[in-house]
């Protein structure tokens, strides 16, 4: 495993209840392993790749926490 790997597993076990912890997380996240695409219309589209559950549980549950429609497509 990477560095970042380790750290975003981490993480994944810690709780974030606040939403400034949630956003901070997220754009990390996005930053470390993703990509964000804008599609127009004020709709967005982001792939996140990670290796763990865990850290794919968190990232939905960050996710639906700040209400932002989200699936997952494993792989």
């Amino acid at each position: 495993m990477t560095f970042s790997s380790d750290v975003r597993e981490e993480i994944a076990h810690q709780p974030l209840e606040r939403s400034c912890c949630r956003l901070a997380y997220l754009a990390a996240v996005l930053r470390g392993a993703g990509s964000l695409h804008l599609t127009g219309r004020g709709h967005a589209h982001a792939e996140i790749d990670v290796g763990s559950h865990a850290v794919a549980r968190q990232i939905l549950t960050a996710l639906r926490a700040e209400d932002v429609m989200c699936g997952l497509r494993p792989y």
